[in-house]
């Protein structure tokens, strides 16, 4: 794998992916897929009791990429080199809307149990909560749920799995486009705001 990572300048990345490209193009591979990542290493610098608003750059990548010999790979709401160590986060929802993310965070010496419901009636409160509400995914129905103060608060874990799988996007194109493979989640589902670092590489299977 030929990884980008660590690129900054958005308008840098298109130009470098299409390079490793078209050098794999060169050799008979059975597959090239490029795997990109948007979505922050940390959320450290991101604002409390509020939602900040993240643009899906490695969506509008894929967007930009769509070609018959392409495939394409994502990492969901995690970072590509995040690490699972460390102590409990504060609790937050990483929501995914169709082109950006929404994340909601409480300060760690937050509320308790209740600093999540809060948050998860903060966002249903929201203008970029689905029109179909509860109903449109088994995420969107648990923080519903939460928001209600029914059941318990969840964990980092699920907090993680509410936000990814509320909103999904498009999954395999029609014949003669690309295809949307997941790197660690599946792939995701409206930009502005916070700009995060953008990585992107170029996976090859098979042998030259």
């Amino acid at each position: 794998m030929h990884q980008l990572g660590g690129v900054r300048a958005r308008g840098r990345v298109e130009p470098l992916v299409r390079k490793y490209v078209a050098w794999a193009r060169r050799y008979p591979w059975e597959s090239i897929t490029v795997a990109a990542g948007a979505m922050p290493k940390t959320l450290a610098g991101l604002p409390t009791n509020t939602a900040t608003q993240i643009p899906r750059y490695d969506q509008k990548l894929w967007e930009r990429l769509q070609e018959p010999d392409i495939e394409f790979g994502d990492y969901g709401i995690g970072h590509p080199a995040m690490s699972l160590k460390g102590w409990p986060p504060p609790r937050n929802l990483r929501y995914t809307d169709d082109d950006a993310w929404w994340i909601y965070r409480t300060p760690r010496d937050g509320n308790g149990n209740q600093a999540m419901h809060d948050l998860c009636d903060s966002l249903v409160a929201s203008s970029h909560w689905p029109a179909e509400g509860a109903d449109l995914s088994w995420g969107d129905r648990q923080i519903a749920r939460c928001a209600e103060a029914v059941g318990g608060p969840g964990t980092p874990m699920l907090w993680r799995a509410w936000g990814h799988v509320s909103s999904p996007g498009p999954r395999t194109q029609s014949a003669g486009r690309s295809t949307w493979r997941t790197c660690e989640f599946p792939p995701l589902r409206r930009s502005g705001g916070y700009l995060p670092p953008v990585g992107a590489g170029v996976r090859l299977s098979g042998s030259v």
